[in-house]
């Protein structure tokens, strides 16, 4: 290709970089994988569309008891996924405990609905009808996962949607 020594020099570097690392990521991959399996919604998890191996030990390691959970609006709001903004008169006068609950749980339900819209042909009917409104389609899928959870049921996409 004509490249200087240099230039050849910069390139090898940075390959061994990119293969270092993508080797510690398979690593990491096969470490997630091994935990997760003895995890215990893990296997209920991953039948929901869009979600994976790593986001089901996420949920499953963050969750732990379902059963802790009185309501899904407990579990929605200790997965950081309910609405902190108090309104008088249709004005905003403040936020409440806005970064009470789990950063972590919040997270993923956000990458899981993602995945969702990407995977699921009626999650992305049902997101095109909620564009407008931010952070709706991770409240349903949290509380749906709540109800699949606690009742011991299948997740099942068209009672969610």
């Amino acid at each position: 290709w004509g490249l200087t020594e240099a230039v050849r020099k910069s390139l090898n570097y940075h390959l061994k970089q990119v293969i270092s690392i993508s080797l510690g990521i398979q690593e990491l991959e096969e470490h997630i994988n091994a935990v997760g399996k003895n995890l215990r919604y893990t296997k209920e998890l991953q039948k929901m569309p869009g979600c994976g191996p790593v986001i089901s030990s996420i949920l499953a390691s963050e969750i732990g008891s379902i059963k802790r959970f009185a309501t899904a609006a407990n579990f929605v709001s200790y997965c950081r996924l309910a609405s902190t903004s108090r309104l008088s008169n249709g004005k905003r006068k403040g936020l409440g405990n806005a970064k009470n609950g789990n950063a972590y749980l919040s997270w993923a339900f956000t990458e899981l609905a993602t995945l969702m819209v990407r995977y699921s042909e009626a999650t992305t009917r049902h997101f095109e009808k909620l564009m407008r409104k931010y952070g709706q389609l991770r409240v349903k899928v949290a509380r749906s996962v709540y109800q699949c959870l606690s009742k011991n049921e299948p997740f099942d996409v068209l009672r969610c949607f």
